[in-house]
């Protein structure tokens, strides 16, 4: 349940990121955080939160996805030692007609 909390969060945080949203979410956050160090950082360096939000929309889609698809403990499968098979016997049993 834990992997999914994180994978969902990851995957809606990464989608609110998305350099298509940063049009509309830019200038709220820029009100949001006005008169302070950080709105006015953000003003003046839009490029650089761009790119920043273009990176981590990348990385929070490809890491939420893979946490969505990876197996999860309980369904019992066991990444730690691989199943060995047993070699079987070299000598075949033929039987004449």
């Amino acid at each position: 349940m834990r992997r999914s909390i994180g994978s969902s969060l990851l995957l809606i945080t990464g989608f609110l990121a998305c350099p298509c949203h940063v049009s509309l979410t830019l200038p709220l956050l820029v009100a949001l955080f006005g008169r302070t160090a950080l709105g006015t950082w953000r003003s003046t360096h839009t490029g650089l939160v761009i790119g920043l939000s273009a990176g981590y929309f990348l990385a929070a889609i490809v890491l939420g996805i893979w946490l969505l698809k990876r197996p999860s403990p309980e369904s019992g499968v066991s990444c730690s030692s691989p199943q060995r098979h047993q070699p079987q016997s070299l000598v075949e049993d033929r039987r004449l007609p």
